[in-house]
């Protein structure tokens, strides 16, 4: 509970920087995921490693966000 108010906290601060600096934020978040840690020690790309991990659909919904920039 105490983590996930300390996150808020910190994106609301992005946030505001960000409209500072006149950029945008995303929205995606990258969750953490030992399978990043395990396909990086192995040398393997994580799309091949664990396609199904949470930080890989994470990484595919970030990418899908950024193609939506432009439209």
């Amino acid at each position: 509970k105490q983590n996930q108010i300390l996150s808020q906290s910190i994106t609301e601060e992005l946030k505001e920087i960000a409209n500072v600096l006149q950029t945008r934020l995303f929205e995606t978040k990258i969750r953490e995921s030992v399978a990043i840690k395990e396909s990086a020690l192995k040398r393997q790309n994580m799309f091949i490693y664990k396609p199904t991990c949470n930080a890989c659909i994470d990484y595919e919904n970030f990418i899908k966000e950024m193609e939506n920039m432009n439209e």
